[in-house]
């Protein structure tokens, strides 16, 4: 879990960037 954490870490504007589009694509 230390892992998906670091990752998530550097790539938090990605993930976050991801989670929004995938949002708006929902609706």
């Amino acid at each position: 879990m230390s892992i998906g954490i670091n990752i998530r870490r550097k790539n938090t504007n990605r993930f976050y960037f991801f989670i929004f589009k995938f949002i708006l694509r929902t609706n």
